[in-house]
């Protein structure tokens, strides 16, 4: 893990990650503006995801759904890459600044905005699948989560099919509140008990502690992503 706390460094590693990437891209910023078209780093983070491209590259770009703090169109500034065969998902009330590819990820303040870079301090931490490996399928896993909060996602045929696995298979057997701990029938659907549903349904999304699938501790369940990244990879893939 890499700390960097430098926005011209931040920068040139964001470009160094496109660069590098093999399999697949994904572009997290709630705003995204490449105004300064006269300037150097413009013309070099345009080139780096043409080249992405080029090299057939999925490249996913993740933006905020305008609202009313933020009424640019980010299908407007990004048309050009959309056209090229890139994937935009929005997201309602996006904060996250991610850059990940196939094997680093990073994790920054900076937003895809070159105003930023050359105006505004920045930190950001680099994470290596090989030396971070379980710090890095977690933050996989956060994608996917924001992908499933997107306004135009559609979850990949391998994934619709567990999903149905889900509904119709495992839906039976042990399972776990995910406030209480209480043995419950496993139902991806319904990971709390009778009790403690009536007693925090007015709290929604109900967040949760355990896993509904093992029992394990685990502060990021809630009542929509119930299992812990272990359970959840064993079911999706």
């Amino acid at each position: 893990m890499k700390i960097l706390t430098n926005s011209n460094i931040i920068y040139g590693q964001i470009e160094k990650l496109i660069e590098n990437s093999k399999e697949f891209l994904y572009l997290i910023s709630p705003y995204i503006d490449f105004e300064i078209k006269n300037h150097d780093s413009y013309q070099k983070f345009i080139n780096s995801i043409n080249l992405a491209i080029q090299n057939k590259v999925e490249v996913n770009f993740i933006s905020r759904l305008p609202d009313s703090r933020y009424k640019r169109n980010p299908e407007e500034i990004l048309k050009p890459f959309i056209h090229k065969g890139c994937n935009l998902y929005l997201v309602p009330n996006l904060h996250s600044k991610i850059y990940c590819n196939e094997s680093k990820v990073l994790i920054t303040s900076l937003n895809m905005y070159l105003y930023s870079v050359i105006n505004n301090e920045e930190v950001g931490v680099k994470v290596s699948k090989k030396n971070q490996p379980k710090e890095f399928e977690n933050i996989r896993y956060y994608i996917e989560k924001l992908l499933s909060k997107s306004n135009n996602y559609k979850p990949k045929e391998k994934i619709e099919e567990v999903e149905k696995k889900l509904t119709e298979e495992l839906t039976k057997g042990k399972g776990f509140c995910i406030l209480c701990l209480k043995e419950i029938s496993f139902n991806k659907f319904k990971p709390l008990c009778y009790d403690c549903y009536n007693e925090f349904k007015s709290f929604f999304p109900i967040h949760g502690k355990y896993c509904h699938k093992c029992g394990e501790k685990d502060y990021n369940t809630d009542q929509h992503y119930p299992l812990c990244y272990n359970c959840y990879r064993k079911l999706y893939y």
